[in-house]
């Protein structure tokens, strides 16, 4: 009697119990809140099959250059994402709510800056391929001016990231693990970036015969500015749901 007590009052706690919290997600409500993520996600993929294998080579292939229109769409995007964030700068409610969306707002400027490659003002004369290689600070023929810049904004980037992990990242990851579309899109946001910058890095892909081979690290790009926008107008939307 003992013995089936016990296994009764298990297999009510266990029928009494929720699974989806802690680490379980219930999937069907993952799906729900996260429709936007998964629609741009099928909406990517599918553009990318249709520029990479229906339109013409060279066209799709002028979209990727420096002033090719997919470049221009992936900067746009992530200007506008410095919109939102300037917006909710300016409605701020407190002040560690405004150094928040502060250090958000330079992190993602210095994005911008990276995806216009800005840094060639600084490097291209001096033959250095980044203002994070320590050979364009030791060069004796760069100005002193053309160095300092560089730096300041590298240490304004590093601080704001930095205060922006310490202070989010737990949160973040738990957001992630409760399955809120922001949090998702800011993950894939993520890894979606670092497999592009990857993949800029590996001769296989930059040294590559085909085009399309060659292009996929810039649609990787394009895919990461629109998931980060994806995650910020959902992150905007929880914000203003709270107020």
């Amino acid at each position: 009697m003992g013995l089936e007590s016990n296994v009764n009052k298990s297999n009510s706690l266990l029928n009494n119990t929720n699974l989806s919290d802690g680490l379980l997600l219930d999937s069907e409500n993952f799906f729900q809140k996260n429709r936007l993520n998964f629609i741009v996600t099928i909406a990517l993929i599918n553009y990318s099959c249709i520029h990479f294998f229906v339109l013409p080579g060279s066209f799709a292939c002028a979209a990727f250059y420096d002033d090719g229109w997919m470049s221009v769409f992936s900067m746009l995007v992530i200007s506008s994402i410095s919109v939102i964030i300037t917006a909710m700068l300016c409605t701020s409610n407190n002040c560690r709510e405004a150094l928040t969306y502060a250090a958000m707002l330079i992190v993602n400027q210095v994005y911008a800056f990276r995806e216009a490659d800005l840094h060639t003002v600084f490097t291209e004369q001096y033959k250095v391929s980044s203002v994070t290689n320590l050979k364009f600070y030791t060069q004796t023929g760069v100005p002193l001016i053309a160095k300092v810049i560089p730096i300041f904004i590298l240490c304004l980037f590093f601080i704001s990231a930095m205060s922006l992990i310490i202070s989010y990242g737990l949160k973040i990851y738990k957001a992630l693990i409760k399955g809120t579309p922001a949090a998702v899109a800011f993950i894939v946001w993520g890894i979606t970036l670092v497999i592009s910058q990857i993949m800029d890095r590996s001769h296989y892909f930059y040294k590559s015969s085909s085009w399309r081979i060659r292009s996929l690290e810039e649609m990787l790009e394009v895919a990461a500015s629109v998931f980060a926008l994806c995650a910020i107008i959902q992150f905007y939307k929880m914000r203003q749901s709270k107020k």
